[in-house]
């Protein structure tokens, strides 16, 4: 009897806590879908997944002209806990990653890759300005093309937007855990970010940067000396222009030879300066975040 009445109280004190730990996740998932929205459920021609959602407030600033919309992809087993939080890698081009519907002229299918590769990482999109996409992907003003403003559009990310997503999301905050990434000009601005924000990022995918905006992002490639472990993910094609096999392969010889410094680079002859292109070697880029 003594035995019964034992194995009662484990079954009961097991019922209470599944009990209160589905309340807890019932509770948690209406806070969620407070905040956000799923991204196909707004057209019929979406392509996003059903783990793309959009932040239901797009986000203006003092660092930055117009509004930026924030459209994100979670990983296949973010709803199977409250309890395990995740590393984030903020893109540029949000357009881009998730939906053709949105796109420039194709998707990265992001989220199709986040599901193939299993990645317990946050992905998180950061819509470009149109107009503004010059000035806020470019850390120095170009003689012919004007811009850079991408100081002050990465004080909009690392002050308002990683603070708005670690409140919002279950993120690991800290650098060891955050990333950052982007294609052309993208490329070149998270790469900025990378030498200039060790503090703040570990890792970056760096996807056909454009060099030739900003010579002087070379020098300081040449000067700087991190203090923290780095990984990056360099990507070119030989159908990009002339000059975008050249400066990325130079770009990768400095990075080999520093300390703490870890790079991944391909140059693919038949790459071109398309979201195709970026999309074919997204899967590996984030093997090599895991």
């Amino acid at each position: 009897m003594r035995l019964f009445f034992k194995s009662l109280s484990i079954l009961l004190i097991t019922l209470i806590f599944t009990l209160k730990s589905y309340g807890q996740q019932q509770s948690n998932s209406e806070n969620f879908y407070k905040d956000w929205t799923l991204a196909n459920s707004l057209s019929e021609k979406s392509t996003a997944n059903d783990l793309v959602f959009i932040y239901n407030d797009s986000l203006s600033s003092e660092y930055i002209n117009g509004k930026k919309r924030i459209i994100i992809a979670l990983p296949p087993t973010y709803f199977n806990s409250t309890e395990k939080n995740y590393p984030v890698l903020y893109l540029m081009d949000g357009q881009n990653l998730f939906d053709s519907n949105t796109s420039f002229a194709g998707e990265w299918n992001a989220d199709k890759s986040l599901e193939n590769t299993q990645s317990d990482i946050i992905i998180v999109g950061i819509d470009n300005g149109g107009e503004e996409r010059i000035n806020d992907y470019t850390p120095r003003s170009h003689e012919k093309y004007g811009g850079g403003n991408g100081r002050n559009y990465l004080k909009f990310i690392n002050n308002e937007v990683k603070p708005l997503i670690d409140k919002k999301l279950r993120t690991n905050p800290g650098r060891n855990h955050t990333y950052i990434g982007g294609s052309s000009l993208g490329g070149l601005i998270s790469l900025y970010a990378i030498i200039n924000h060790e503090e703040q990022y570990s890792k970056g995918i760096i996807f056909s940067p454009s060099f030739w905006f900003d010579e002087k992002i070379m020098e300081e490639l040449i000067e700087w000396q991190p203090k923290e472990n780095v990984k990056l993910f360099m990507l070119v094609g030989g159908k990009e222009g002339e000059t975008m096999v050249p400066d990325t392969e130079k770009a990768y010889e400095i990075l080999k030879q520093k300390e703490n410094v870890f790079v991944r680079h391909i140059t693919d002859p038949e790459g071109e300066h398309k979201e195709i292109f970026w999309n074919k070697y997204f899967e590996q880029a984030l093997e090599f975040l895991k």
